[in-house]
């Protein structure tokens, strides 16, 4: 009897260790359930001249140079195309006139790497741009062409109008007239040096040049018009020159994507860590990469030895396009803690990096 109540004992002992196993076994489930948050955000893909990727964030744009004003107008236009993407802190060139000033610098026609590097820390950004309108003309290109138009007789004829009753109308025929046409074509060129503010050595030397049919007309042959006046020509040129500027920002602004993004939770993290980070998220649910960097830096400072908050972090500059910043972080993490979803961040931010760099090399 003894030795039956004994099994039996050992047998509900055996079921309750189970039972704890398997409930640990559930909770342990649930809890890794818990550890990640995905969500849908718009993240900034690499730009086709990837600034970002190059840490650069703050610019200046300095007057450009070229004939009479046109070389401040060129870089007015840069800065106020730059500021609109509102990816980047833009110093215009009032401002870095001022600037330049007060350090007793200014714009000369050759450069220094030393007075480049002077430039750069007075400025106190991370790059500014210098340039030079190249090229600015209207073009008019002309061609011949024959149109067919009705052209009264001299002679008159009695018709039935609508009421009934009889009215004298001219009679037309169709004649052939020669015309002249132009077409008119801005032509607009200007080279872009973007210049590194800590090294002064420059990162990127483009040209580019916009052609674009900016008006076109026809006249008899024999009522030839005379050439646009100043004012005129200079507002075609205006609005190539703006265009052309906007198309090179294009080249610069990252573009965006909506992703499955994947966010970790940080064990046993305090409450006010945990709080940063789902402000952090909210954040970069409306796409403020810089708020959303601001409290996941706070959130990595209090948890430095947690792998997550380096994942969370590195999210976050990947998503404001700072592909250097996150690749550093992710590495952080993944030695921390190796894991499959670090090592993907790794690769992918590697290939992008790559493929940036190739427009700087």
């Amino acid at each position: 009897m003894g030795k039956k109540l004994f099994q039996i004992s050992c047998y509900f002992f055996a079921m309750g260790l189970l039972t704890i196993s398997m409930w640990g076994c559930k909770a342990s489930t649930k809890k890794v359930r818990l550890e990640t948050t995905t969500i849908p955000l718009t993240i900034r893909k690499p730009a086709e001249i990837d600034l970002k990727a190059q840490n650069i964030d703050k610019l200046a744009v300095a007057d450009f140079k070229g004939k009479d004003d046109v070389g401040i107008k060129a870089a007015e236009m840069l800065a106020q195309a730059l500021e609109e993407t509102m990816v980047f802190t833009v110093m215009t060139p009032n401002k870095v006139d001022r600037e330049l000033l007060v350090n007793g610098l200014g714009i000369k026609s050759y450069m220094e790497k030393s007075t480049l590097k002077k430039m750069g820390e007075a400025l106190k950004v991370d790059a500014f741009f210098l340039g030079e309108v190249k090229n600015r003309e209207i073009v008019d290109e002309i061609y011949n062409r024959v149109i067919s138009e009705k052209e009264e007789t001299g002679e008159f004829e009695f018709v039935t109008g609508k009421d009934g009753k009889l009215e004298y109308v001219p009679i037309l025929k169709e004649v052939n007239i020669e015309m002249e046409c132009k077409t008119r074509v801005g032509k607009v060129t200007i080279q872009y040096t973007l210049y590194n503010a800590t090294t002064g050595n420059p990162m990127l030397n483009k040209t580019e040049t916009l052609t674009e049919e900016v008006d076109a007309f026809c006249y008899r042959t024999n009522l030839n018009p005379e050439d646009m006046p100043k004012e005129a020509v200079d507002s075609l040129l205006d609005e190539v020159m703006l265009e052309l500027n906007r198309r090179f920002v294009d080249k610069l602004t990252p573009p965006s994507k909506t992703e499955l993004i994947v966010f970790e939770k940080i064990p046993q993290a305090d409450e006010f860590s945990r709080n940063l980070f789902e402000i952090g998220i909210n954040y970069a649910k409306f796409g403020e990469w810089q708020a959303a960097i601001e409290n996941f830096e706070r959130c990595q400072n209090r948890n430095n030895a947690s792998s997550q908050a380096h994942y969370n972090l590195g999210i976050a500059y990947k998503g404001n396009g700072f592909l250097a910043k996150a690749l550093s972080e992710f590495k952080k993490a993944n030695s921390l803690e190796p894991k499959k979803l670090y090592k993907e961040a790794i690769h992918s931010t590697k290939q992008s990096i790559k493929e940036s760099r190739k427009v700087f090399e």
